[in-house]
């Protein structure tokens, strides 16, 4: 059953994760079908009756997107009550909120979304779905009342899917290295690893680009690399305006068009991530391109990549950011020469292992023992010559 809206006289909440559909900003009505169920990456209308106070960045706020006069706009609000236009997906985040249409751990189905239906805002309004776990007291997410998933002009559902960048045939070099960040875990230290090897990059004058291949949907760590300032963005009231040339930065919503890795098929996301890689970096003519994996090196989206012999194919140095113990180091070198056979990139340490002083002790006995270096992100003439064989 088809429904017709009005939003000319409305607000309507939207987050970043949109910012690829053409010409969403300026569409003055909505169709929408409450009787449609949504999938994964489809764009649901819903209306938010109650906010809570912010309590995480990373959840309870508004990434907003908006693009006037060839500039882009992103900004960190707080929520508010009103009309609200959100993907639906699956979220895996083990020291986060984790859900969706399906488990993402078990794979069951949670539930059917549909008008009248609710559901929680999961990412900064970029995602929302059920609540599988969720490893916080105290902490009420915002609630969705569903209206009906968004249609296009075809009357096919508005998907995220449809409106992925399309990579160009662009002939061009590959860029001169291309760096791996992954890690242990979340809030380890990988995005601040990034922009050590960025802030390096820049002072040097040379061409860098960043890709987010998995997690969700939340432009924060994309447009922090890029600043390569870790406080640049990421607290409600903090904005980014900049230039589609000047977004040297991606992730999986414009190589893949999904609002997180959990939400498309493993093989329909590895070929379309990789293949996206390549144009990007040449798009922006880029010397050094650094790709960061989300969450462990075990979550399943990451192994499906790291199988993948183009994937690994595309880089020249790996930065593990382990547990600050030698067992997590030595398991992760253990893996990539036993469980890949991968060899060839330059690998060195990150991290708090390499940058905090309680660790002194253990940073000589892994370099001594393992052969790796650790690199403090302060040494950015370290990272340079660990980059480039010597001192850039």
């Amino acid at each position: 059953m088809k429904t017709t809206i009005d939003i000319s006289d409305k607000e309507l909440i939207s987050g970043s994760a949109l910012r690829n559909v053409e010409g969403w900003s300026e569409r003055t009505r909505l169709v929408y079908d409450p009787e449609l169920p949504a999938r994964c990456n489809d764009i649901i209308l819903g209306e938010i009756h109650e906010v809570h106070d912010v309590k995480d960045n990373s959840i309870d706020d508004l990434e907003e997107f908006s693009a006037k006069d060839g500039r882009l706009s992103f900004a960190l609000k707080n929520i508010r009550p009103g009309l609200v236009a959100i993907p639906v997906g699956n979220r895996y985040a083990p020291a986060g909120v984790t859900g969706g249409l399906n488990n993402p751990v078990t794979g069951e189905v949670n539930g059917v979304v549909l008008g009248g239906e609710t559901i929680y805002n999961m990412s900064s309004f970029n995602l929302a779905g059920f609540i599988n776990y969720m490893p916080y007291e105290d902490h009420p997410l915002t609630a969705i009342k569903v209206l009906g998933t968004i249609l296009e002009n075809n009357d096919a559902p508005l998907s995220l899917l449809d409106h992925s960048i399309k990579p160009e045939a662009i002939a061009s070099k590959k860029p001169l290295k291309s760096v791996l960040v992954c890690g242990a875990g979340m809030e380890i230290g990988k995005t601040t690893c990034c922009i050590s090897i960025m802030q390096a990059l820049k002072e040097r004058g040379r061409k860098a680009t960043f890709e987010k291949k998995t997690g969700t949907a939340y432009f924060c760590d994309p447009l922090r690399v890029l600043k390569a300032d870790i406080d640049a963005y990421g607290s409600i009231g903090q904005s980014i305006e900049l230039s589609s040339d000047e977004l040297i930065s991606s992730d999986f919503v414009d190589a893949c068009g999904t609002v997180s890795d959990v939400s498309i098929d493993q093989k329909n996301f590895v070929q379309k991530s990789v293949n996206f890689t390549h144009s990007f970096a040449a798009k922006h003519n880029s010397e050094v391109h650094i790709v960061e994996l989300a969450d462990s090196v075990a979550h399943s989206s990451n192994l499906a990549l790291l199988n993948y012999k183009a994937f690994r194919d595309l880089f020249t140095h790996i930065v593990y950011v382990p547990n600050p113990s030698l067992d997590s180091a030595f398991h992760f070198l253990y893996y990539l020469q036993n469980g890949l056979g991968w060899d060839g990139p330059k690998i060195a340490l990150g991290g708090p292992l390499a940058n905090d002083l309680e660790y002194e002790m253990l940073r000589e006995e892994v370099e001594h023992r393992l052969k790796v270096p650790c690199l403090n992100g302060k040494d950015k003439n370290r990272w340079m010559e660990w980059l480039f064989g010597e001192l850039i």
